[in-house]
């Protein structure tokens, strides 16, 4: 498969953009891979389009923040960074907090992920950012290979995390030096 991977801002007046960010929100088959449950009777909210867009419109950061991939003109997935949120499991200053989607499962395993996140640390350094955390659920051991093959390293866990296929399982915290 040729692909022509480049990441960009998502544009919350541009409508195919919003409606594949939707699209992802609402897939059940993605949400144990990115929402903690933090019990059995947890259940995933649906989102609807106008209450995304109310949400970028009030915080424009979040806007600035989550970037789509694309596959030329197609969005495939997306990536939201947080700089040096309060829930790092190491406190370390520039440092971003990342959470990747890819929404379009037909890209799976196709390295699009791999050079979205190239683009994204390549990114990061322009802006200062020294240091990239991220959480992979512990029974999530596919994205743990992939992050591992991009350089991050496991640099902790937070306990009984999340909650999937009746049982608790941990947060692997994973980071990566831009230095």
């Amino acid at each position: 498969m040729e692909m022509n991977i480049n990441i960009k801002p998502i544009n919350i007046e541009n409508k195919n953009e919003i409606n594949s960010y939707v699209k992802w929100e609402n897939d059940l088959s993605l949400h144990h891979l990115t929402i903690p449950m933090r019990d059995k009777n947890s259940s995933k909210e649906l989102v609807s389009i106008q209450s995304i867009v109310k949400s970028f419109r009030s915080n424009p950061d979040r806007a600035k923040n989550t970037f789509l991939i694309f596959d030329d003109t197609k969005p495939i997935g997306q990536i939201s960074i947080h700089i040096n949120p309060p829930h790092l499991y190491k406190k370390v200053e520039d440092t971003c907090w990342l959470g990747l989607t890819m929404g379009e499962k037909d890209y799976w395993g196709t390295g699009a992920a791999y050079e979205a996140m190239t683009l994204l640390e390549d990114l990061m350094k322009v802006r200062d950012i020294k240091r990239i955390e991220l959480g992979v659920f512990e029974f999530n051991t596919r994205a743990q290979k992939f992050y591992t093959k991009l350089g991050y390293k496991k640099v902790g866990e937070v306990k009984d995390f999340t909650f999937w296929e009746g049982r608790f399982w941990n947060d692997i915290r994973m980071e990566k030096d831009l230095n």
